[in-house]
């Protein structure tokens, strides 16, 4: 028709176009960081933590102040005078001798130990510089390792695999020490650990004291699901403040924490403890990244709801100015037909030819149905 103005429609188009690209790059981002996320979340679900969670209660216990710590005294020498620990009394190792006899009365009991440290919980470890046997020492780069005190049935009570030899007993001297895989991998990749002997040190270069290998254990993601386990050594100590496991044969602990609490207040009411499963505290070590996970996903849903509106909202508003040129056609005999498409020039991008064609894929469709609606409301 003369006179008649030209359509909007056509640069509509050509902008309705470049937006679907550009939504489609970032829904496509969106999805596909959910689903990073959730491949993430996937693999620290299948992590090994190198212990056994399941039927094991756990609680913090404090024994500084009551019966059980050791009394200190002070020595007076010719020279000076320092403090010594005087364990002619109750110690942490009568307290947890004490407490053991007491959970064996009760139905599904097993083990119990106690730990200087428990994995997944914000405490700081001790720090040694090692000197390994035939290695020799760099004081530019020293070695360090971490140093954890437990009872010998700690790992029994938290079921930390054995990896060779044995673990620690009540008969071991203090020099006898059991280490991870990692410190074997670090510093003896090549060479049998059992029996060997280390010397260690709070100082670079000065070593005051020997550790004797007597067996290797599994490594314990203590810090994070995400992070492996650091060289580190198991030395016996009953420590005053630290974590004690109770291990069950129960596939639920919980009903046990009242009898567990009952013999902790029999053994010495004045130490307060808050008995957990170990699998709650799993839980709250997963419930970060469970969150993030949640909050993807949330965003990806809105932005598929939100490109699928601002997308139906333009080409209603396109077709809406064509319905008179839409009438005029139909009315002369013209038939809705698909746009033929073009395929995009082989110079560009894979992925942008892909999300080219994805668009307009799109495109075309939306508009032959659009068309189709349209000549079924002008049809005479």
């Amino acid at each position: 028709m003369r006179g008649a103005q030209p359509s909007p429609f056509p640069r509509l188009l050509d902008g309705v176009k470049f937006d679907l690209k550009v939504v489609l790059v970032a829904i496509g981002t969106l999805v596909t960081s959910a689903g990073w996320l959730v491949r993430s979340y996937a693999n620290l679900t299948e992590t090994d933590p190198g212990f056994v969670p399941e039927s094991r209660l756990v609680f913090q216990t404090a024994l500084v102040g009551s019966s059980y710590t050791p009394i200190t005294k002070i020595v007076t020498t010719p020279d000076t005078r320092y403090l010594v620990d005087d364990r002619s009394g109750d110690t942490p190792e009568t307290w947890v001798r004490d407490l053991t006899s007491r959970l064996e009365e009760l139905d599904g009991f097993r083990a119990v130990g106690l730990g200087g440290m428990m994995p997944f919980r914000p405490e700081a470890p001790g720090v040694q510089y090692v000197s390994l046997p035939g290695a020799s020492y760099d004081p530019d780069a020293p070695d360090l390792t971490l140093f954890r005190f437990v009872s010998p049935d700690f790992f029994e009570a938290i079921s930390i695999r054995l990896l060779a030899s044995r673990t620690l007993t009540n008969d071991d001297p203090r020099t006898t020490v059991v280490v991870n895989e990692a410190f074997v991998c670090a510093h003896l990749p090549d060479r049998d650990p059992i029996g060997l002997s280390f010397a260690v040190g709070f100082e670079p270069g000065e070593f005051t004291s020997d550790r004797t290998i007597v067996g290797v254990v599994a490594d314990v993601r203590y810090r994070s699901l995400r992070e492996p386990d650091p060289p580190a050594f198991y030395s016996l100590m009953y420590v005053a403040n630290g974590f004690v496991v109770v291990s069950t044969s129960l596939s639920d602990p919980t009903p046990l924490i009242p009898a567990v609490r009952a013999a902790v207040n029999a053994v010495d009411p004045g130490v307060p403890v808050t008995i957990e499963p170990i699998e709650q505290v799993m839980s709250i070590e997963l419930a970060r990244h469970r969150l993030g996970l949640r909050l993807m996903t949330l965003f990806a849903a809105v932005s598929l709801v939100l490109a699928a509106i601002g997308i139906h909202g333009v080409v209603s508003h396109g077709t809406s100015l064509r319905a008179t040129e839409f009438a005029v056609r139909i009315a002369v005999g013209a038939k809705p037909a698909p746009r033929a498409r073009q395929r995009p020039p082989p110079t560009r991008q894979p992925c942008e030819a892909a999300w080219s064609k994805v668009a307009g894929g799109v495109e075309g469709q939306l508009e032959h149905c659009l068309a189709r609606r349209m000549s079924a409301r002008f049809r005479l």
